[in-house]
């Protein structure tokens, strides 16, 4: 009887500090995704930057590098972002994480044609990684753009 009732406390205990686990980890998913995206469509590459894997680096290097003035007065002229996480949903084997951002407000920039355009309200993906016990955005894949 008290056998079982200290396997009864320990299965619960486990069950708890799992479930706190798990919820920590959605968090500072969150606050990662959060932050990339905040900087990223308020054109802070700067900041950006520091929320990306190694191999995704170049993708930003590649933004700042064909943003001009012209582009930022037209952000600064318009409706500040805003930024909602939707879902995250995570793989424990792998260390991977998918979240699903809802942008609000988004300015894009043409690369191509320099017609600008605000985009009242976008839904993303951005895939994130585990690397040396942080998260970090994997741009490596076409979901986030």
């Amino acid at each position: 009887m008290i056998r079982s009732k200290i396997i009864n406390v320990f299965m619960l205990v486990s069950f708890i500090l799992c479930v706190t686990s798990c919820d920590s980890t959605k968090h500072e998913i969150t606050l990662v995704a959060t932050n990339y995206a905040e900087s990223f469509y308020n054109y802070d590459y700067k900041t950006a930057v520091q929320f990306v894997t190694n191999e995704s680096k170049h993708v930003i290097v590649f933004y700042s590098s064909n943003v001009s003035q012209s582009d930022l007065d037209q952000y600064n002229r318009s409706k500040k972002i805003k930024v909602k996480i939707e879902d995250v949903k995570l793989n424990d084997e792998s260390n991977e994480a998918t979240v699903t951002v809802k942008i609000s407000n988004m300015l894009r920039i043409s690369l191509l044609n320099k017609h600008d355009t605000t985009i009242k309200e976008k839904e993303i993906h951005l895939d994130l990684k585990l690397i040396d016990g942080k998260w970090l955005v994997d741009l490596t894949s076409n979901k986030w753009s």
